[in-house]
């Protein structure tokens, strides 16, 4: 499944609102893909496969501060995204599916930073550069096959 990406502008005040409206991810996990919404397939010709060495870019509109990216995952699949960010920006990552999910945060030194789905990352950057996000099953649950949300807000 090709991920659909999302990219809404809010103010400070929403920020809190947007990470809250996050557990409702997964109850819009089988609502259909949001038509009109642009994607940002990663360069070159491995788009759309979201692998490690291809991973899907999050790019932000002018402004905004977060951005939503709607994926599938099947039982052994994994979803590798990429968004830039800049030394002392907070980033949170927030991942929700239709069955249990993990979310991993690799620097651009490579160390990772991740737990079970959720927010599963909340930290100020000390890099600027591209960060990787890989999203997978929770290796610990029953398999599933379906939607997953990843919501990323950078400020």
């Amino acid at each position: 499944m090709r991920p659909r990406l999302l990219v809404r502008r809010l103010g400070p005040a929403l920020a809190a609102a947007a990470i809250a409206a996050s557990s409702l991810a997964s109850q819009a996990a089988a609502s259909p893909a949001i038509p009109g919404v642009a994607a940002a397939p990663a360069a070159g010709p491995c788009a759309p496969v979201t692998t490690e060495a291809c991973p899907f870019r999050i790019k932000f509109k002018p402004h905004a501060y977060s951005a939503q990216v709607h994926s599938g995952l099947t039982m052994t699949s994994e979803r590798w995204f990429v968004v830039h960010a800049q030394a002392n920006q907070v980033m949170i990552v927030i991942v929700a599916g239709v069955g249990p999910t993990r979310g991993s945060v690799y620097d651009p030194l490579g160390r990772q930073n991740g737990q079970p789905g959720g927010r599963v990352f909340d930290h100020s950057l000390t890099l600027t550069g591209d960060y990787k996000i890989r999203v997978t099953e929770d290796s610990m649950a029953e398999a599933w096959t379906g939607r997953v949300d990843v919501i990323v807000l950078i400020y």
